[in-house]
């Protein structure tokens, strides 16, 4: 029975395709080199789409090399080819190139090829290395390559993982422009308060938050809530929907193709009582405003510490969704919802996301970043 150590390449099929070129057992010489032997065959690799192995990424596919291990300490070569077949946003591209990993990598080499009249931006991590370039008249090839690189040792709890890795992030901007807008568009007409939602948003307000003179008067008069004794404030208002949309709502995180990206409208997710993070706080941003409150959708990156202004411009460097609140009637400060979360209160803001810089989707040319506090 054949042994193996299983290698995975991570893409994303709406807009790549992966090809594997070559796979060598190196088979040691006798004289401090190596022999070539080629085990490359369609048995030995294995496409997974996004969602069908729980342990995998759900926002990407991922392309399964079998290494046939046969001694403990048996090298491989292998050479891969990744090719964009169509941009995610228009006239752009990115990459993370890793160079190490948890066995020791004798050699990386990587190598991007684009049109010779783009530009190409690149920022390095944990590493000190600079590409090679080479061009003709029509295209040009940053060459990168490093040799000797020990295993990646990792220490839960010590740091995030992706902040510990070798790696060499492209991209064909250097800024954030482009990116912002392109999520704007996707998020902006998701967000309708249809005639469903205004009538769930009624309901639980007239159900969950006590009357009082202290609710703004817009929203008692939209829901024709009288006015008692009793106190209750905006922060009712928010904790009733909140409470629907974190709590009954089933959180589902297989968004599969471009729904890794690109939420569904809010409508469906609240006639199909679930949602990933992009699809609840599209939802719970369409309930609030439908009660005449200010709210906006926020991306995040829960999985690194390096500071934003040190990461490479990308739209994979967004992992979570929230809901941004800022400060409005008789709210006396800013609030960032997590509808992820179960059983937490509304307010409560997760040790993890304070002190992340979130991109908050205003729209109409008014989105950017703020810190989460």
């Amino acid at each position: 029975m054949e042994r193996y150590e299983e290698l995975d390449i991570t893409y994303n099929k709406d807009y790549n395709e992966v090809k594997v070129l070559e796979i060598y057992r190196c088979i040691p010489d006798g004289q401090g080199g190596y022999a070539k032997e080629n085990v490359l065959s369609d048995s030995r690799i294995h496409h997974s789409l996004q969602g069908e192995n729980i342990e995998s990424s759900f926002y990407m596919d991922t392309v399964t090399i079998r290494m046939p291990v046969e001694n403990p300490g048996d090298v491989f070569e292998y050479s891969i080819l990744i090719k964009q077949k169509k941009p995610m946003i228009k006239d752009h591209f990115w990459n993370v190139l890793v160079f190490d990993d948890v066995v020791p990598v004798k050699k990386s080499i990587f190598n991007i090829t684009i049109p010779r009249d783009r530009e190409l931006y690149y920022k390095t991590y944990n590493l000190n290395i600079k590409p090679v370039v080479q061009e003709d008249d029509k295209m040009r090839i940053h060459h990168w390559e490093t040799e000797n690189l020990p295993a990646l040792k990792v220490n839960p709890g010590e740091v995030m993982i992706q902040d510990m890795l070798a790696k060499v992030v492209v991209s064909s901007t250097n800024g954030w422009d482009d990116i912002i807008e392109w999520f704007d568009e996707i998020y902006q007409d998701k967000m309708e308060a249809t005639e469903r939602i205004k009538k769930k948003t009624k309901e639980l307000i007239k159900a969950n938050v006590k009357t009082g003179s202290e609710l703004p008067p817009e929203v008692r008069k939209l829901y024709s809530i009288e006015i008692g004794n009793k106190g209750s404030n905006t922060s009712e208002v928010i904790r009733s929907i909140y409470e629907y949309v974190a709590y009954t709502l089933r959180y589902l995180g297989n968004e599969l193709g471009k729904g890794a990206f690109i939420p569904r409208p809010a409508e469906e997710i609240l006639k199909a009582m679930q949602g990933d993070c992009k699809g609840k706080i599209v939802l719970l941003t369409a309930m609030l405003r439908s009660a005449e409150l200010e709210a906006y959708p926020a991306l995040v990156n829960i999985g690194s510490l390096i500071p934003l202004e040190e990461q490479m411009p990308m739209p994979f460097y967004f992992n979570h969704a929230i809901v941004y609140v800022p400060k409005q009637k008789d709210l006396n400060k800013d609030y960032w919802l997590d509808p992820t979360l179960y059983n937490a209160r509304w307010d409560f803001v997760p040790p993890e996301e304070i002190g992340r810089d979130a991109l908050v989707l205003k729209g109409n040319g008014k989105s950017g970043f703020l810190k989460i506090e």
